[in-house]
């Protein structure tokens, strides 16, 4: 009897040893590496709190210096015609609105001059009385409407009231199938972000159709545009205008085309 409960105790003993073990290598093969990173990891944040805390006291002790750039507002009242952005926003008027642009006429106010881009006789549009020397298929012309912005703009000749404040009107032939493309023209040039008034719309109303044969005639509009800019002469303001990416020539050679 006194053998089997030596026995039993020899078991008891190194199973204890045993279980003693096992749990100091699970302690320092799993346990302790987790304490080692979490303490490491508080350090690292005790640091980056130091160095935070030193980041903002410097910023309060020195002020930060506002760097304003003109780029926004000379979208809307740039400091330079920009009349080549605003012919290209009437071509993307014209796709989008499935029109054509037979001609635009263009003054700038501070030259008091009309030249036309298509090289024809210039179309000057009044707001009070109608020329006398208007062409045959315009002679029926009505007035439209003249739209009015939900915030009241300076008319045209208000504009020069503004001190420093110039004018660049665009007398614009249009022509589309139908009203809808005349209203979704104005109302892209409506949407630009440059500050842009349409003075007045003209049309001539096409002849009624008789017949179910008779082919619809276009329709022809005249449309008064003027654009506003505020001319500075400031080397900062000029590099600061918008620009427009143009896509470069590809430079192909006709095969049609000998030399």
């Amino acid at each position: 009897m006194r053998e089997i409960r030596l026995d039993n105790r020899i078991w008891i003993s190194l199973c204890s040893l045993l279980l003693i073990g096992f749990l100091i290598w699970l302690f320092f093969s799993f346990i302790r590496p987790v304490q080692l990173e979490k303490e490491a990891a508080l350090v690292e944040l005790e640091y980056e709190q130091a160095q935070l805390a030193g980041v903002i006291e410097e910023a309060e002790e020195e002020p930060l210096e506002v760097i304003e750039s003109s780029m926004m507002v000379q979208r809307k009242l740039p400091v330079r015609p920009l009349v080549d952005q605003l012919l290209l926003t009437f071509a993307r008027a014209e796709g989008i609105a499935d029109a054509y642009i037979l001609s635009i006429d263009i003054q700038d106010e501070a030259e008091g001059v009309w030249f036309g881009e298509t090289g024809e006789t210039s179309i000057e549009v009044e707001q009070d009385q109608e020329q006398d020397n208007e062409p045959e298929e315009l002679e029926n012309l009505i007035e439209l409407e003249e739209e009015e912005e939900p915030v009241p703009s300076a008319p045209p000749e208000a504009a020069s009231s503004v001190e420093g404040l110039e004018v660049i009107r665009f007398v614009l032939r249009v022509r589309t199938n139908e009203y809808a493309g005349l209203a979704r023209f104005a109302e892209e040039l409506d949407l630009n972000d440059r500050l842009m008034s349409i003075d007045s719309i003209t049309y001539a109303a096409p002849s009624e159709r008789v017949l179910v044969e008779d082919e619809q005639e276009a329709l022809e509009f005249l449309m008064t545009v003027s654009a506003f800019y505020y001319p500075l002469d400031e080397p900062d303001l000029e590099q600061e205008l918008p620009q427009v990416d143009y896509q470069r020539p590809a430079n192909k050679s006709s095969p049609l085309y000998n030399q």
